[in-house]
């Protein structure tokens, strides 16, 4: 995993090492790691010829132990090149940040009304159909009572013609 460190002597042993500062994780995102804690140095031999205070990448291994060291100087300045030179400030960084979450938070309460209102409209959907059900039941029952009448009717004009006739 690769670190941003500085060269330091160890004040009560001398012992020259890296304080480790900052993290880059996977996502290829740097963190900040807490001076002083346990793990934030390392001993490491092969620096004896660097001077206290310089900065430097260094890949720690699942070891704890360093390998591949190199001085930070062009990455530094290549940060500083791309980012810094054309305006891209920290300030400018958190506006972007908080405008992502303005927009992030926006989308959310837009999503949340688009399934509410999609709901509502299920629920007018299913009360439609039960209604329209509702209706041809009604129909058929009307259309049952139709059909009823007509026989009656005709049974009646029936009996009507047969008193007539005699």
């Amino acid at each position: 995993m690769l670190h941003l460190a500085q060269v330091q002597i160890q004040q009560l042993s001398g012992k020259q090492g890296l304080q480790l500062l900052a993290q880059q994780h996977a996502d290829k995102t740097w963190h900040l790691l807490p001076h002083r804690s346990d793990n934030a140095f390392i001993v490491a031999s092969d620096i004896d010829s660097w001077h206290e205070g310089v900065l430097v990448l260094v890949e720690i291994d699942e070891a704890h132990q360093p390998r591949n060291i190199q001085v930070a100087t062009d990455w530094i300045l290549e940060i500083v090149s791309q980012y810094l030179s054309i305006g891209i400030t920290p300030d400018f960084l958190k506006g972007e940040v908080d405008k992502a979450e303005k927009w992030r938070q926006e989308l959310t309460l837009k999503s949340q009304d688009l399934a509410r209102r999609a709901l509502e409209i299920e629920a007018r959907r299913a009360t439609v159909q039960t209604l329209e059900e509702d209706l041809k039941v009604q129909k058929q029952h009307l259309d049952d009572m139709l059909q009823a009448l007509i026989a009656r009717e005709k049974s009646l004009q029936e009996r009507e013609n047969d008193l007539t006739d005699r």
